[in-house]
């Protein structure tokens, strides 16, 4: 299952809004930074590390410039495929807006 959703390219996005993501999320529960400096990665199946239970993808750094609180990945049709929030976040630097957050992403198998 993991192998079949890393072989299509992920997109990797960070959320802005202080939510507990639970698995049943849709592309529109999350809010995306708007900042002219962060933008999305594509992820494609050559940057995925595929183990038993987890796919673990490639070092990936963003420029969110606003409080972020985790990171979930889409499909190229916008289904959320998974979403983790940072158990220490919200990561912010208000004395550096413009600060960079480096995520080393990852889908696990649940259920």
């Amino acid at each position: 299952m993991l192998r079949a959703a890393a072989q299509q390219a992920q997109i990797l996005h960070l959320f802005a809004n202080d939510i507990h993501p639970n698995g049943n999320e849709i592309l529109e529960d999350f809010d995306i930074p708007t900042s002219h400096l962060y933008r999305h990665h594509e992820v494609p199946y050559s940057e995925w590390t595929i183990a038993e239970d987890c796919a673990i993808c490639e070092e990936k750094t963003m420029m969110p410039s606003c409080p972020v609180y985790g990171y979930f990945f889409t499909n190229r049709w916008g289904e959320v495929m998974w979403s983790e929030r940072f158990p220490d976040g919200p990561y912010f630097n208000q004395e550096h807006p413009n600060f960079e957050v480096t995520i080393v992403g990852r889908m696990e198998l649940t259920g």
